[in-house]
C-alpha cells in the first residue's frame, strides 16, 4: 500500500472570496479518515487571488498541496491534479459544489466496491434548463455509447490508480467527465448507481 491512501483533487479557478474556508473543511474532514490522504489544489487560469490563498493555506495544512497552470480548463485540471496524485484511491471534484460530508461517504462506498468507479448524482440542478440539459447528455450517452448513468458530469468521482495507469485522458474541457467513465467502463472499473446528493 502507498504511503498516501487516497488524493482528492480539486480545480480551483476564481474561487478567492470562499476557497480558503473551502480547503479547511476538506482538510478537517480527511483527518477523520484512518489513512493518510492528500488534498490536491489545482489553481488554474485564475486571474484573481486564489493561488496567493492556497498557497498561503498550504502552509497551515500539512495534507495541502497546490499546483498551479495558467491554463483554464475542468479537464486541464482535473488531467493536472490525477497526474500528480500518489494515493493508491483517487478522487477529483468541484470544490465549489461538494460538501466534504458527502466526498467521505462516496470514499466510503468506493471501499466497498474498489472494482468500480463511484460517482455522485445530484438530485436536481440549479435551474430547468440545466436540468433538462444533464438529463438529455445523459440520455444520449446511454443511447449512443451505452452508458447507464445519469448526470454524467456528477462529482465526487473515485476510482483507483492502477485504473488511472491505464487511461490515457485527452480532454482539456468539461467532457472528461465522460471520458473518464468510458476509460473506466473499458478498464473493468464500471460505474456505481450514483449516491444522490442535494442540489
Amino acid at each position: 500500500m502507498s504511503a498516501t491512501a487516497f488524493s482528492i483533487v480539486l480545480p480551483v479557478g476564481n474561487q478567492a472570496e470562499f476557497i480558503a474556508d473551502i480547503l479547511f473543511q476538506f482538510s478537517v474532514a480527511i483527518c477523520e479518515l484512518p489513512e493518510p490522504g492528500e488534498l490536491i489544489a489545482v489553481v488554474n487560469g485564475s486571474t484573481d487571488g486564489s493561488l496567493a490563498i492556497c498557497e498561503h493555506a498550504a502552509c497551515e495544512l500539512p495534507s495541502l498541496r497546490v499546483l498551479h497552470s495558467t491554463r483554464a480548463g475542468w479537464g486541464h485540471a482535473v488531467k493536472l491534479g490525477l497526474g500528480a496524485a500518489s494515493g493508491e484511491i483517487l478522487c477529483y471534484t468541484n470544490s465549489a459544489r461538494t460538501q466534504p460530508a458527502d466526498l467521505l461517504r462516496c470514499l466510503s462506498d468506493y471501499r466497498e466496491h474498489p472494482e468500480s468507479l463511484v460517482k455522485a448524482r445530484r438530485q436536481q440542478r440549479d435551474s430547468l434548463l440545466r436540468s433538462a440539459g444533464s438529463r438529455l447528455y445523459a440520455a444520449e450517452c446511454r443511447l449512443l455509447m451505452g452508458l447507464p448513468v445519469g448526470d454524467i458530469n456528477g462529482t465526487p468521482k473515485v476510482f483507483g490508480q492502477a485504473v488511472l495507469e491505464q487511461m490515457e485522458l485527452r480532454e482539456r474541457g468539461d467532457l472528461i467527465d465522460l471520458e473518464v467513465l468510458l476509460a473506466c467502463r473499458r478498464h473493468g472499473a464500471p460505474a456505481l448507481p450514483a449516491r444522490a446528493l442535494p442540489p
